[in-house]
């Protein structure tokens, strides 16, 4: 329930009830399932791209920042340290609800009491307008089915002068590791839609 993070932020309804299409139930689903070996060495540059868009919001002290599609949190955590923990916060959200137990396993590891996770969908948040100095999507932008819809919706909750802030990945991402895989995933007879 949206209601017990930061009240201030958050409309008055009761409970947030997330309906999600079948294109977001899927993500979550399979994101849930991955959420596991997220933060494996392999994934290293999800942590490291989280990192550089955080660096790049140029956040300070005190400042309120709202992280959409949050994952296991690493953006958010990151986040935390830079708004301090005495008048800033972070609250990330995600549509993975294994997701979001993770996030905030490690922020009570991290002892990041600044920082909390709940289950909430991007496009439709229930924050109140101007909530946050800052919003942030790190690697998360390109999973909602209208983006610019998502974009409009964080421009709701962020103050005036704030930032939105998101990172997607380019045309040459994952190259040429993915064109590798499909060959041989072709060789032995496999259709890729």
């Amino acid at each position: 329930h949206a209601a017990s993070v930061h009240p201030n932020m958050v409309s008055h309804e009761k409970d947030y009830d997330m309906q999600l299409d079948a294109h977001k139930s899927a993500v979550a689903k399979a994101y849930g399932l991955a959420s596991a070996g997220y933060n494996k060495p392999a994934l290293k540059f999800f942590s490291q791209g989280a990192e550089a868009l955080v660096d790049f919001a140029s956040l300070s002290h005190g400042q309120k920042v709202l992280d959409v599609a949050t994952g296991t949190g690493h953006a958010a955590l990151y986040a935390g340290r830079k708004v301090g923990p005495d008048y800033g916060s972070v609250v990330g959200i995600d549509i993975a609800e294994e997701m979001v137990h993770l996030a905030n396993s490690y922020a009570k590891t991290l002892s990041r009491g600044n920082v909390q996770f709940v289950s909430m969908d991007g496009e439709h948040t229930t924050f109140v307008d101007n909530a946050f100095d800052a919003v942030l999507c790190s690697y998360g932008i390109f999973f909602l089915p209208d983006m610019a819809n998502g974009i409009k919706e964080w421009k709701r909750v962020t103050k005036p002068g704030g930032w939105v802030c998101f990172s997607a990945f380019g045309d040459t991402a994952f190259q040429p590791q993915s064109d590798l895989f499909e060959d041989r995933i072709r060789k032995f007879g496999a259709v890729i839609p």
